[in-house]
C-alpha cells in the first residue's frame, strides 16, 4: 500500500480514506516520492549485483542506486563500510522526498552474522549501518524508513536469527513507530465491518452471520 500510494501511477483520491487525509492536509495530489524497495530473503551476500545499471556490493549502495543517489555512498560500497549519517542524510535530502521499504531485515542480517569474508560487507557493518539509516531518515527533510521485522522464533530460524532480531530491535526502538495490522481485540471489529457492509449476496451472509453467532454462543 505504501509503495503504490507513495510512488504514484494511480489516481489517490479515487481511494476514500487517501481522499479524507489529502482534505485534511489541503493536498489536490501526492508528491512523487523516490521508493526504494529491500527484501532480505531476495537479496544475496555472496557477489555484487547490478541494481538500476550500477554494481553495488552492500545494502546502504543498494538504497542509493534505487533512490538515485550512489553517488554519496559510491566509496562506502566500494569499501564495504558503512557510509555514515551525514552521507545518507545528504543523499535523502538531494533525492527526496524518500522512502526506504525493507522486508525481511532479520534474514539479511542472519546471512552475514558469523560470515568471515562477504562482498556485503560485515555484519558490524551492516549493524552499524541500520543504525546510521534509522537516525539520516530522523534526520532529513522529508524521508522515510519502513521495515517489517518478524519477531518469533518460528520466523526468524535458529537462536542466531534471534540474536540479529534482538540487535535490529534495539535500533529500530530508538526512532521507531511501531504500528502492528491486527492484534487479537481488533478481530472483532474487522470481523464486524465485513459482515456488515453490502455483499451482494444475502443468503450467504445469513449463514455466515448464523454460524459465527452459533460459534460465540457454543464457546463464550
Amino acid at each position: 500500500a505504501l509503495y503504490h500510494l507513495m510512488h504514484g501511477g494511480f489516481n489517490a483520491r479515487s481511494v476514500p480514506v487517501v481522499r479524507e487525509m489529502m482534505d485534511e492536509l489541503g493536498l489536490s495530489a501526492l508528491p512523487r516520492v523516490n521508493v526504494a524497495v529491500i527484501s532480505g530473503t531476495f537479496e544475496g551476500v555472496s557477489e555484487p549485483r547490478e541494481v538500476a545499471n550500477i554494481p553495488v556490493n552492500t545494502l546502504w549502495g543498494n538504497i542509493a542506486a534505487q533512490l538515485g543517489g550512489y553517488e554519496y555512498v559510491k566509496a562506502a560500497d566500494r569499501d564495504r563500510k558503512a557510509p555514515g549519517v551525514a552521507a545518507l542524510s545528504d543523499m535523502f535530502n538531494a533525492c527526496g522526498p524518500s522512502l526506504a521499504l525493507i522486508d525481511e531485515l532479520t534474514a539479511y542480517g542472519r546471512k552475514l552474522y558469523g560470515a568471515e569474508d562477504s562482498s556485503a560487507g560485515t555484519f558490524g557493518n551492516f549493524q552499524t549501518f541500520v543504525q546510521e539509516l534509522t537516525e539520516a531518515a530522523k534526520y532529513s527533510k522529508n524521508s522515510l524508513v519502513v521495515a517489517a521485522m518478524p519477531e518469533s522464533k518460528t520466523d526468524n530460524g535458529d537462536d542466531d536469527g534471534m540474536r540479529v532480531f534482538a540487535i535490529l530491535d534495539n535500533i529500530f526502538k530508538r526512532v521507531e513507530s511501531v504500528w502492528k495490522p491486527v492484534e487479537p481485540r481488533e478481530g472483532f471489529e474487522v470481523v464486524k465491518l465485513r459482515l456488515f457492509q453490502e455483499c451482494g449476496d444475502n443468503s450467504s451472509r445469513d449463514e455466515t452471520v448464523a454460524a459465527f453467532s452459533r460459534m460465540y454462543s457454543d464457546d463464550r
